[in-house]
């Protein structure tokens, strides 16, 4: 079972999954960067999703290291150096497991993601008539073929995602998004858009750092004033 296909029909089984992600509305709600961050060099980084199925984890990372991959950056997934993580603790890897493959890798960074919540909100559509004009004579002859559009209820599944970037040397967090995702459909379009949104903002940010990093320094040699 490692086929977009069959993942797919894991997921059509449990839907509490990071992968039942959305077809629909997706838009990242809040970044944060350490002040250590600009400083960093992003080259290799070690991918770990924390989700219920065994499958949708390999999916999940496999998909988030290739688009780390085609942004310059060296990536390797968790799920091939440990055994399947649960957020319920039953098959959780204990620190020193943990902490032996991010040695093992000799990678600089550790990126973590995870469902942080799923809720589903019901709304209720209240019923209709077909609208009539006309007059009393119209309301009249519509009365003998109204036809009548019952309420409803419709459901809105939100999830939430937080992604975070760790400096494995330290253990501190270096960066952090935070996206929301409407309305699950579909996991392929899903996880696909899911993961070249929160790389790119990765990459971008991570860039943008070194770049400031790199002009002020520039700066101060011109100026000689570098140490």
């Amino acid at each position: 079972m490692n086929t977009p296909t069959a993942v797919a029909a894991a997921l059509a089984i449990s839907l509490s999954t990071v992968a039942c992600f959305a077809r629909g509305e997706m838009k990242i709600t809040t970044t944060w960067q350490s002040d250590a961050f600009p400083q960093r060099v992003l080259s290799r980084v070690l991918v770990l999703c924390i989700v219920d199925d065994g499958d949708v984890q390999r999916y999940f990372e496999n998909r988030l290291a290739k688009a780390l991959e085609e942004r310059g950056i060296e990536a390797r997934t968790a799920s091939d150096l440990l055994p399947h993580v649960k957020r319920d603790g039953t098959r959780k890897v204990d620190r020193e497991a943990l902490e032996a493959a991010v040695r093992a890798t000799g990678y600089e960074n550790i990126l973590i993601t995870l469902l942080a919540s799923r809720h589903v909100d019901t709304d209720y559509v209240p019923p209709t008539w077909t609208p009539t004009a006309g007059g009393y004579y119209g309301w009249y002859s519509w009365g003998w073929g109204a036809v009548y559009h019952p309420g409803f209820e419709v459901d809105t599944t939100r999830l939430t995602i937080e992604s975070r970037l760790y400096e494995t040397a330290s253990a501190e967090m270096d960066w952090m998004a935070v996206a929301s995702v409407t309305d699950p459909r579909n996991i392929d379009d899903a996880v696909g858009r899911f993961t070249r949104m929160i790389t790119d903002r990765l990459v971008r940010e991570a860039v943008h750092g070194s770049a400031a990093m790199r002009g002020g320094a520039e700066k101060h040699a011109r100026a000689g004033v570098v140490q």
